[in-house]
């Protein structure tokens, strides 16, 4: 797979506790108006779909601004 195409976003160490619901929605506190297209939380980590690489890749920068609100965040 060409990494030039990736338009997902992997984040780990999110608290276990931490419901799917809350999750999506501190997402979506922090990235404003980025369009996601799904969110996939698990235990403690998450997959974060994109529309497109360009979304994906300014809600990296967005998201590692915010590592005290969340786990660790890997492209």
């Amino acid at each position: 797979m060409d990494l030039h195409q990736v338009k997902k976003l992997f984040i780990r160490n999110i608290e276990v506790t931490m419901s799917k619901n809350s999750f999506e929605l501190l997402i979506r506190d922090i990235l404003g108006n980025v369009l996601l297209e799904k969110v996939y939380k698990f235990k403690d980590y998450a997959f974060i779909h994109f529309r497109t690489r360009r979304d994906a890749q300014h809600a990296l920068e967005l998201l590692r601004g915010n590592n005290c609100r969340l786990g660790n965040i890997l492209s």
